[in-house]
């Protein structure tokens, strides 16, 4: 049976599962009946729902005939999937089964095939006249450093509604943008005529990225002279720990007193990197405090380990640079997710979180990558498939016992982005930021932040919703194809 000491969780979420393309010329001589049962015996072992199935909940299961007709069915592997995956898009929105896994591995770690262009759709208020479907318009909402987009001058805050020429729809979008070479329609906005007006054209291609989820590291001096530290970071990836830990000596060395945590665009990554960032920022809790809870699944409850405690060291072994804060300034999104949660739920019971932004998605569960081999790891992997799975294996809570958050975490300060004034990250006229500085500092915002703040407090109805009114709340975001 496959088994496995889980002290190294994964929390990732895909905003759009096709983010992961399978390898058409992966090596597969297995039997459909093989991968099927690698899967099932997988998902009998890991999965947190594992008791909600009736298939796998049933200990007899395996000894009866519908077990043998379930495991040599020869529908498509997806669907054979998702008959394990208890309500699956409703109480699981996140499990997900991929073809070649080596492209998870990458992703995981930040590496992928990607243009450097990452954005948020939102809708645009014009029609397609032969459809009737509504239209879709994208922003951009940061560039990647050293990709093709960043080399060809593709910026924060710029406006598309066209790829290869096709104007985005809720039907077409997916596509078009999974692709690894596209042109992209860049387009202003007249609001006084009410009209999309088109810019330049610019055609990206694909490189295989190393993204640095540093974003920006920066300190920011208020009116009443607060050193104040700005991360902004899109993923928590291990292998840029220690960056990260030099980004705090470096906060440390300069005085930081306050910070301000920008998540907006991460959606996730490894709850051990969560707990050294979260460790980072305090320090004046102690190595046998809890900072997360685990709850497993039956077979895993016992050889789990279910808490997770504050850090004095880095898996490398490098000593844990500390800002001892006592509060920290979180921004957020409904692009803000799993371990980018786990920050702000398993912080608030030790010190003042504040949340600026908008809701975050709801990803309160944690998974894992289950390999075909005898312990579920990538050690003496079978070499018949590249078919993994990733399968919700815990819940996770705060030292109080509080998640179940499914509706995403609430912000104190609600401001959605506006497209027409996205600013510049790390920057004090972002409206975010400013919003931060401005808590920080106890100093009034200025007036054209006050009237942005007053856009995004309007009514809000997602059928009306016009890129004109500034009212722009995305419906996708940061696809990395």
């Amino acid at each position: 049976m496959l088994s496995i000491r889980i002290s190294y969780i994964f929390i990732f979420f895909l905003f759009l599962t096709s983010c992961v393309k399978d390898m058409d010329d992966s090596p597969i001589t297995a039997t459909d009946s093989e991968i099927n049962r690698f899967i099932y015996d997988a998902m009998d072992h890991y999965y947190l729902y594992e008791n909600e199935v009736p298939q796998l909940s049933q200990e007899d299961f395996k000894q009866t005939e519908d077990y043998e007709d379930l495991i040599n069915n020869h529908t498509p592997r997806e669907l054979f999937y998702d008959k394990l995956v208890y309500n699956y898009r409703a109480d699981d929105r996140f499990s997900f089964l991929m073809e070649d896994y080596t492209r998870l591995q990458n992703l995981l770690n930040g590496v992928q095939q990607q243009t450097g262009m990452e954005f948020m759709i939102g809708l645009s208020p014009e029609f397609d006249d032969n459809s009737g479907q509504v239209q879709l318009m994208g922003v951009v909402t940061y560039v990647i450093k050293d990709s093709d987009a960043d080399s060809k001058g593709v910026q924060r805050g710029m406006l598309f509604n066209k790829i290869d020429g096709e104007l985005l729809t809720s039907d077409n979008v997916s596509r078009l943008l999974k692709q690894d070479q596209y042109t992209v329609s860049f387009v202003s906005v007249d609001h006084d005529e009410q009209k999309i007006l088109p810019l330049e054209s610019i055609a990206l291609t694909g490189t295989t990225i190393s993204e640095n989820p540093i974003l920006k590291a920066t300190v920011l001096t208020t009116q009443n002279n607060t050193r104040v530290g700005y991360l902004a970071y899109t993923g928590f990836y291990p292998s840029f720990d220690n960056k990260l830990n030099n980004a705090f000596q470096d906060f440390s060395a300069q005085g930081v007193t306050d910070l301000v945590l920008d998540l907006r665009y991460n959606g996730g990554g490894s709850v051990n990197s969560a707990v050294q960032l979260a460790s980072m920022i305090t320090g004046q809790f102690s190595t046998d405090q809890v900072f997360t809870k685990s709850l497993h699944n039956r077979n895993l409850s016992e050889e789990s380990d279910r808490d997770l405690f504050f850090r004095e060291n880095l898996t490398s072994g490098v000593s844990i640079n500390h800002l001892n804060l006592s509060r920290v300034y979180v921004l957020t999104s409904s692009m803000t997710a799993s371990a980018s949660e786990l920050i702000i739920n398993s912080l608030d019971p030790y010190i003042e979180v504040i949340q600026i932004g908008s809701s975050t998605k709801g990803k309160y569960q944690a998974s894992i990558t289950v390999y075909d081999s005898p312990t579920g790891t990538p050690i003496d992997v079978s070499p018949n498939h590249t078919y993994a799975i990733q399968p919700l294996i815990s819940k996770l809570a705060n030292a109080l016992g509080q998640g179940d958050y499914f509706n995403g975490l609430s912000p104190d300060h609600e401001l959605f982005e506006n497209p027409y004034n996205m600013g510049n990250l790390g920057q004090s006229n972002e409206p975010l930021l400013n919003k931060a500085l401005e808590l920080i500092s106890g100093t009034v915002a200025s007036q054209d932040n006050q009237e942005i703040q007053a856009i995004y407090h309007k009514s809000y109805s997602p059928i009306s919703q016009s890129i004109y009114s500034g009212t722009f709340r995305p419906l996708f975001g940061k696809m990395n194809f």
